[in-house]
């Protein structure tokens, strides 16, 4: 139950800027009014009312209580002021969204009173007492991908995951019957992986690191990988020219399994007589 409330509400609507434009809530008033005039009226009156009224709940239940501060001590009918001031408070409400009717059920009890003369502040003051509130629910609106990361979140923190191992969520269900299937299972890792290849010597060789698509698919303990290209050693290669070496090759036949070497090529033969020095003979020289 929530406690009284009181607002200030007006007995005036000024239509112009005139004073002989100012609109009465009065029964005489309001049933001598053109409809356009009273729909004119009624707007302006839920546009001063609307920001004294936002404060409040949504209201189930409710008892109004007017008291009526008049301008003069002329004698008037509080009823014939207050019952068009109520009439337009409680369509405000209903139009604000305070209240969700009018009716009977809602406001059961309604007052008029009389509360003096106030020749500075002619108004009516109406008390909400006896208040009963609806309760909003609070809803969270999460997106399916918010929806998972909080699955695997929660489970992560309960079950070790190993780094070989993923999260599978799969969603199913109409409205009224919604089911969630989590599934931990190895990945089936597609991405690629870089490989890097041997190379024969440091000092003869350049690092190369070449791409290689790897499949895995497992089918219960047995794991099966599968390269998208074969990956071959790195030949030497020559430091000065920048090409291949080709003092050896490695299996380059196909069909065998043993090493072949280039064949040393021959070495000229030599004299034995190649380093005896001939004698030179003179022949311009003269005999003894």
């Amino acid at each position: 139950m929530t406690a009284d409330i009181t607002i200030i509400l007006p007995i005036y609507i000024r239509m112009g800027k005139k004073k002989a434009d100012r609109f009465s809530l009065n029964l005489n008033t309001y049933r001598n009014a053109h409809f356009h005039i009273l729909n004119q009226a009624k707007g302006k009156f839920e546009q001063i009312v609307a920001s004294r009224i936002g404060h409040l709940p949504t209201i189930a239940r409710t008892d109004l209580t007017y008291t009526l501060f008049f301008g003069s001590k002329r004698a008037i009918d509080i009823a014939n002021i207050c019952c068009i001031v109520d009439k337009f408070f409680s369509d405000t409400l209903v139009s604000q969204k305070k209240l969700i009717d009018d009716n009977m059920s809602i406001i059961s009890d309604i007052n008029y009173r009389w509360g003096g003369v106030d020749k500075l502040n002619p108004r009516v003051e109406v008390t909400l007492s006896n208040i009963q509130t609806i309760e909003e629910p609070m809803q969270i609106i999460l997106t399916q991908q918010e929806v998972e990361e909080a699955i695997r979140d929660t489970i992560s923190q309960q079950i070790t995951i190993r780094e070989d191992q993923g999260i599978a969520i799969n969603f199913s269900g109409v409205k009224g019957e919604f089911q969630v299937i989590v599934t931990i299972q190895k990945l089936d890792e597609t991405s690629p992986k870089k490989v890097r290849t041997r190379r024969a010597s440091p000092a003869d060789a350049d690092p190369v690191e070449e791409p290689a698509k790897a499949h895995v698919v497992t089918e219960g303990d047995t794991v099966t990988v599968t390269l998208a290209q074969p990956v071959f050693a790195t030949q030497p290669v020559d430091s000065t020219t920048r090409e291949p070496a080709s003092t050896s090759r490695i299996f380059p036949d196909v069909n065998s399994s043993a090493p072949v070497t280039e064949p040393a090529s021959p070495t000229p033969s030599k004299s034995l007589f190649a380093n005896l020095t001939k004698p030179v003979h003179d022949t311009a020289a003269p005999q003894e």
